[in-house]
């Protein structure tokens, strides 16, 4: 189980995909906006092309599947309302159905989840941004 949504890890066939893929959770997130266990981090499905991995989240054929991964984690939406991290996912899981600027993620910009993470012992401050394409 990651990010609260329970789903196969490595390699699976998963809704539209033309055969195997390797799914697991984009792990730049951990520790990005929150502590490891408050981190939410989106689901990843590589590709095998041409004998390497590619990352093909943003292709439109999976959008079904991250469109559900966002309705499931509005579900638990208001037990976590506090928690950076899971803004972060829940936007970035949002961005990867093309939705980023629609729902409660709206009012949840970079800059609020750096400004509410918690500081980690010996962590460096948030910085990155991490690039997340929506689908084509």
């Amino acid at each position: 189980m990651a990010n609260g949504l329970s789903y196969p890890f490595g390699a699976v066939v998963v809704q539209g995909s033309d055969g195997y893929v390797i799914q697991t959770v984009d792990n730049r997130f951990n520790y990005q906006f929150d502590c490891f266990a408050c981190s939410h981090p989106p689901r990843q499905i590589f590709a095998i092309e041409g004998g390497k991995g590619v990352d093909a989240s943003g292709r439109p054929t999976f959008v079904p599947l991250f469109r559900e991964d966002a309705r499931r984690l509005e579900e638990t939406m208001d037990a976590k309302r506090d928690l950076a991290g899971f803004w972060a996912g829940y936007v970035a899981t949002k961005a990867r159905i093309g939705e980023f600027d629609e729902g409660p993620g709206r009012q949840c910009s970079l800059t609020t989840m750096e400004r509410t993470t918690r500081p980690l012992k010996d962590a460096p401050a948030p910085t990155t941004r991490i690039a997340i394409a929506a689908p084509a």
